[in-house]
C-alpha cells in the first residue's frame, strides 16, 4: 500500500502478524501518531519530493520545458509565481508526484503557468476575457502539439485563478472517495481539536 495504507497495513501487521506475509509499503504514514499529526506533515514531504524528485527530472528535461537547467532553476520558477497561480500549480503538483508517469504532464502545466505568470505581471489591468485572449493566442512549446494542450491548460488555469480570487460560500458535497477520506482522517485516530474550534479558525 501506498499513504494511509501504509498505516493501515502497518496497524494490521502489529495486530494480527500472523495473518501477515511480505509487505511494501511506499510512501510510509507515520503509524507511531495520529492522523491530524501525521497529515499535518505532508505539506512538507510534497514539497520535499517536488524539490528532490520532480524538480531534478524537469531540470534534465529543460530542453522541452525550460524551466531550467537545475532543479534548484526549476524550484525557484515554481516559487516565483504569483497567488493564487502558486497555490493552484502546487496543488496539482502534489497530486502527479503520487505518478511518476506524471511527471511529463506536471512539467508541461508548469510551463503554462510559468508564461502565463509573466502574461499577467505584464497585463496587470487586464480583465478576466482579456487574459483569456492573451493566454489563447500565446507561445508556451515550440512543438505544435505540446503547444496546443499549453493553450488549452491556459484556459482551465486561468478559470482556477478566478475562482480562487472570488471565493464565496458553497455547499460542500463529497463523493464516494472524499467522504470516505473525510469519514477515516477524522475517525481512526483522535483530534487535539473540536468542531466549534475548527469553525472558529476558519
Amino acid at each position: 500500500g501506498y499513504s494511509y495504507g501504509t498505516w493501515l497495513g502497518s496497524w494490521y501487521a502489529k495486530l494480527f502478524p500472523q495473518q501477515t506475509g511480505r509487505m511494501l509499503l511506499d510512501g510510509n504514514v507515520s503509524w507511531n501518531t495520529t492522523m491530524e499529526h501525521a497529515f499535518g506533515l505532508q505539506p512538507a514531504a510534497f514539497e520535499r519530493d517536488f524539490r528532490d524528485a520532480l524538480a531534478p527530472y524537469l531540470a534534465r528535461q529543460n530542453a522541452t520545458f525550460g524551466l531550467g537547467g537545475t532543479g534548484a532553476e526549476v524550484y525557484a520558477a515554481q516559487n516565483r509565481l504569483a497567488e493564487p497561480l502558486r497555490s493552484v500549480m502546487g496543488n496539482i503538483i502534489a497530486q502527479f508526484l503520487y505518478q511518476r508517469d506524471a511527471y511529463h504532464f506536471a512539467g508541461e502545466l508548469l510551463k503554462t503557468t510559468v508564461v502565463l505568470d509573466a502574461l499577467i505581471k505584464a497585463h496587470p489591468d487586464a480583465t478576466s476575457d482579456e487574459l483569456m485572449s492573451l493566454a489563447a493566442q500565446a507561445t508556451y512549446f515550440d512543438d505544435p502539439d505540446m503547444n496546443a494542450r499549453a493553450a488549452q491548460n491556459a484556459q482551465f488555469l486561468l478559470m482556477s485563478r478566478e475562482s480562487e480570487l472570488n471565493l464565496a460560500p458553497f455547499p460542500v458535497e463529497l463523493d464516494a472517495s472524499s467522504s470516505t477520506f473525510t469519514a477515516i482522517t477524522c475517525n481512526d485516530t483522535p483530534w487535539t481539536s473540536t468542531l466549534e474550534q475548527a469553525r472558529a479558525k476558519g
